[in-house]
């Protein structure tokens, strides 16, 4: 199983190249939508990474995406210039089950 990271951030991208991940930088939402649908293919990738700012070109797309596909797990990571907040967790949680706490 391999991992394929896309992103807007070249250090990111050589980064993980250096671990082993390869990637591809992406530009706009059209890149990243032929990106994804092509890696999707891939039947060799397991875990396709979105760092946060590409994943705001499209979240709904890369939703729907994730939920109707059983390919690869497609998870979201931060970046550098868009770190997530410190309740992050607690909000994903709470939006993805409805649980209040």
């Amino acid at each position: 199983m391999k991992s394929y990271l896309l992103t807007d951030n070249k250090d990111a991208l050589v980064g993980m190249r250096l671990a082993g991940v390869h990637g591809q930088l992406v530009k706009n939402a059209d890149e990243l939508m032929a990106c994804l649908k092509e890696r999707m293919k891939d039947k060799e990738i397991g875990i396709l990474m979105i760092s946060s700012p590409v994943m705001d070109f499209a979240r709904d797309e890369v939703m729907a995406v994730k939920l109707t596909s059983c390919e690869a797990l497609i998870v979201e990571i931060p970046s550098g210039k868009s770190a997530f907040d410190n309740d992050y967790i607690t909000r994903y949680i709470k939006d993805s089950i409805g649980v209040k706490f």
